[in-house]
């Protein structure tokens, strides 16, 4: 080899060193600012490890006739709780702060619409006004193809599978799947289980009607979205898992397609890396085919 040969591969490496520290740099760089955000805004599980992943494939995946738009998905989001609409802003002033931004960062044509609710409601099983929210959300984003996702937090969680078989099959038709954190799958059972004072308190009040207020009960004749993805908690003394355990065998008997994300840390609202690792989950298993879900263990 020449000594202008090796001068010219010595520069090409030394430029692909310079290149590939850069964009290592880069991707730190957002790393650390993801860290700090969801750290200030008081996570609990930003470094935890995904405990375990495991899927359940679907018996029968449901069949639509509009594909999967996740281009221009729009999320609506019912908060859990102790909290509002403003959850997935986490900022004061309704600012788009951590949750918005881990959907939108995979997602950049991303729309994003929380929805108040009357937990009392949910509780009865009266649905119809957040029906309503998600017909008013259809028309007011214009959509056409099957863009929506429902993802909800604790009783949020809980809601997002009730209110997706109550909506009109045209709508239906219209939603991708949900992703759940940390929700129920029996109210009873929680009730019973929890360790939170609070919860107990709002719990009282529907004591009577909680039997029936089991997803698999509620739902064993109606319709349960195509692809979920669940995040639990390891340490969950709130929503402990005897009062979610028999979610996702239930919804994978139903025909959907489930992957279950379990996190260290107790019961709250994750960081933005985690919704980020959820909503790639999401988006894995809502491209397979209908034979390709089918293979999935």
């Amino acid at each position: 080899m020449g000594v202008d040969s090796a001068m010219h591969v010595s520069r090409s490496a030394a430029s692909f060193r310079q290149t590939d520290s850069a964009a290592f740099s880069r991707k730190f760089g957002r790393f650390l600012s993801v860290a700090c955000v969801a750290l200030a805004l008081g996570a609990t599980s930003l470094f935890s490890p995904l405990q375990n992943v495991p899927v359940f494939a679907a018996e029968k995946a449901p069949v639509s006739e509009l594909a999967p738009d996740l281009e221009r998905p729009v999320v609506i989001y019912l908060h859990s709780l102790s909290s509002n609409n403003g959850e997935p802003f986490c900022f004061p002033g309704g600012k788009k702060g951590f949750i918005y931004h881990a959907f939108k960062i995979n997602s950049p044509k991303l729309e994003m619409k929380s929805l108040e609710y009357d937990y009392g409601k949910v509780f009865t099983g009266d649905y119809a006004d957040l029906v309503n929210e998600v017909e008013a959300c259809v028309k007011e984003f214009n959509i056409k193809t099957r863009r929506l996702i429902l993802v909800g937090t604790s009783i949020g969680g809980y809601a997002i599978f009730p209110l997706y078989a109550k909506l009109p099959p045209q709508t239906r038709d219209l939603v991708m799947g949900a992703i759940a954190v940390a929700c129920p799958e029996n109210l009873e059972i929680c009730a019973k289980k929890t360790r939170a004072e609070n919860m107990l308190n709002i719990y009282k009040p529907y004591s009577e009607g909680l039997p029936n207020m089991s997803l698999s009960r509620m739902l064993a004749n109606a319709s349960v979205p195509p692809v979920v993805v669940y995040m639990r908690y390891h340490e969950d003394l709130t929503v402990p898992y005897a009062c979610s355990s028999k979610l996702l065998p239930f919804l994978k008997k139903k025909g959907a397609v489930c992957r279950e994300i379990t996190l260290e840390g107790k019961h709250g609202i994750p960081a933005q890396i985690n919704y980020e690792v959820a909503y790639q989950q999401f988006k894995s298993l809502v491209r397979k085919s209908p034979e390709e879900a089918d293979a999935v263990k």
